[in-house]
């Protein structure tokens, strides 16, 4: 999908979970920075947002990453409801 974004740390976590708690706003701006130029410049009307965390969740790179996935009305992707 055009403008799918990855938003992956500098420093090894494996998961979210495993990530110092005092980083969680700086990717949390990360996210809305990101899904806001992806919404401005009209490559999605909104977005989802998604890390997996675990194997059993579909985690298959053991490093913290986030997907920010644009989404349009009728692109028939399916979030998770």
């Amino acid at each position: 999908m055009e403008g799918h974004t990855l938003i992956i740390s500098k420093n090894h976590y494996e998961n979210m979970l495993d990530m110092p708690a005092s980083l969680g706003n700086e990717l949390l701006d990360m996210v809305k920075k990101i899904s806001v130029k992806l919404i401005d410049t009209k490559k999605g009307e909104g977005v989802n947002v998604i890390s997996n965390v675990g194997s059993s969740a579909g985690q298959v790179v053991h490093h913290i990453h986030v997907h920010v996935i644009p989404r349009k009305k009728g692109d028939g992707l399916r979030g998770i409801a």
